[in-house]
């Protein structure tokens, strides 16, 4: 067993790993899918897209609810 196996982090408050899928998902929009969700041009609509799934998964999980 390597030392790296044995590591224990306690420093969560400043960083904390993040699960492959989550870091394989940014990079893919950092240099796949990034488009300015401002825009009305095709890559800036899809971006738009993204940014409103995001917050749509994000609401779900924490259980927020919308104001109307």
């Amino acid at each position: 067993m390597s030392l790296i196996e044995k590591e224990v982090y306690l420093d969560n408050s400043a960083t904390t790993p993040v699960l492959p899928e989550i870091a394989n998902r940014i990079c893919l929009v950092m240099t796949k899918e990034f488009g300015n969700p401002s825009s009305l041009h095709n890559r800036g609509l899809a971006a738009e897209n993204l940014v409103t799934e995001a917050r749509k998964s994000i609401g779900q999980t924490l259980e927020i609810r919308r104001k109307r």
